[in-house]
């Protein structure tokens, strides 16, 4: 593998874990909100 192919690779999966880690956090807070106003 190449440099350009592992950085891709990495880029993805930090991109991937992080919409897997914030997309409860966010579905969680956006109805808070809505409510709150």
């Amino acid at each position: 593998m190449t440099v350009e192919l592992s950085q891709a690779l990495s880029i993805i999966l930090v991109i991937s874990l992080a919409c897997i880690i914030l997309s409860p956090i966010l579905w969680w807070i956006l109805p808070n909100r809505r409510q709150s106003i």
